[in-house]
């Protein structure tokens, strides 16, 4: 159990700091396995794509991104100077061989270029974009023409089960993402489901329901 109120709990989810951050990584480790599989088999990755993660945490899962396939170039933005230390020696190798790469910040402020990577996945990171609409037009601006985008988040009816969810969680249920996608120009919106039983840091389970949402940019006319 970590020692924590539910309200720093909410702080420590979105960046990870301080003595408690490598406890808040690996219960986003714990947490987050059954999104990523679910997520990473929705994106389809293919060779030689550049792939980019907003959010990687600890690192823990940069692997599976290698698993489905080897060639890729894959880069992570994490806003937590803990969690991207630990990303780094913990994919020491990926970084050796060129195949990984990570980046400190919050990607709106990185003003990465135009068109440049063919995906973006972000796995329990939607909440903490804000204006939601905003961070889309940068999003879209840095994909390929023809790449695509897998955001993995959990309902609202879900994510209202938590005890450490607060105001400063923006929450969504599928079709209301897949409006806000629309909007911001992406495309062919498409959210498969899972549900999955997680142990809570309070030691209690609760049932949630996962999201993968899959959006596409379009090709240039």
């Amino acid at each position: 159990m970590l020692p924590l109120e539910n309200r720093e709990i909410a702080k420590q989810l979105r960046t990870p700091h301080g003595p408690h951050a490598i406890q808040i990584g690996e219960f986003m480790e714990r947490s987050n396995k059954h999104m990523y599989t679910m997520c990473l088999k929705h994106a389809s990755l293919k060779s030689k794509e550049n792939v980019l993660e907003i959010g990687p945490g600890n690192g823990c899962f940069v692997s599976e991104f290698f698993r489905e396939t080897n060639d890729i170039s894959y880069t992570g933005v994490e806003l937590s100077q803990e969690m991207l230390q630990v990303c780094k020696n913990r994919n020491s190798a990926f970084i050796h061989d060129r195949k990984a790469s990570f980046l400190k910040g919050d990607i709106m402020e990185l003003k990465l270029p135009d068109n440049s990577y063919d995906v973006i996945i972000a796995i329990n990171v939607i909440y903490f974009l804000n204006p939601v609409e905003v961070y889309l037009n940068d999003l879209i601006r840095i994909i390929k023409p023809g790449g695509r985008m897998v955001l993995g988040f959990r309902d609202i009816s879900s994510m209202q089960k938590l005890p450490f969810v607060d105001e400063n969680f923006s929450l969504y249920d599928a079709n209301r993402l897949s409006e806000i996608l629309v909007n911001s120009g992406f495309e062919q919106v498409d959210t498969k489901f899972g549900t999955e039983v997680i142990k809570l840091p309070d030691g209690r389970q609760a049932e949630l329901l996962n999201c993968s949402c899959l959006a596409l940019k379009g090709k240039m006319a």
